[in-house]
């Protein structure tokens, strides 16, 4: 089978869902994860981590939403919501 790229949809054996960019079978570029428990976050990832400006939504209002940057998978620090870019 081969590698995936492009766009598509990925469920994880825990039900969590991430829809967006593949490249190398890998999330790559613009992409929404959404978890079992409604969670979702949106960000641009590389290489399979997040890379870039984020948005984290917690379902239900436990914690509201959050902005910030991600390199290579670590939370580097939280962004104003006037400079978060979507």
């Amino acid at each position: 089978m081969g590698q995936r790229s492009g766009k598509g949809i990925s469920r994880a054996s825990n039900g969590d869902l991430y829809e967006g960019g593949f490249k190398h079978n890998l999330f790559d570029g613009e992409g929404t994860y959404t978890y079992v428990n409604g969670d979702v976050f949106r960000c641009t990832f590389r290489e399979g981590l997040p890379h870039g400006q984020g948005k984290y939504v917690a379902e239900n209002g436990r914690g509201g939403e959050q902005y910030g940057v991600w390199e290579d998978g670590q939370f580097v620090c939280e962004i104003p919501f006037e400079e978060y870019r979507e």
